[in-house]
């Protein structure tokens, strides 16, 4: 058997002194003041997106009717669904 490699001692964290809450670095700024440059990109981000109307719809989607929705492989997940999700059979009294 070969010897088990001795791996290195992991050196622990240095403790960080944790930061004054008192003291703030830089001055707060509201987020409702907005640049020029601000108030531009979001005067484009309502022209392309918010004030344009939605698209209409390309072509109504017709249903499909219920005898091509059933195959036999359909039918045969049906089955399998059911049986994974119906109650245990210890339960059927």
């Amino acid at each position: 058997m070969p010897p088990k490699a001795v791996l290195p001692t992991p050196e622990p964290p240095e403790a960080k002194e944790p930061a004054s809450l008192e003291r703030i670095e830089e001055e707060a700024t509201s987020l409702e003041t907005l640049e020029p440059a601000g108030r531009e990109s979001h005067r484009r981000f309502h022209e392309r997106y918010v004030d344009k109307p939605p698209p209409p719809p390309s072509q109504p989607v017709r249903p499909v009717p219920r005898w091509r929705r059933i195959t036999p492989n359909t039918a045969r997940e049906a089955v399998i669904w059911r049986t994974i999700f119906s109650p245990p059979k210890g339960l059927d009294l």
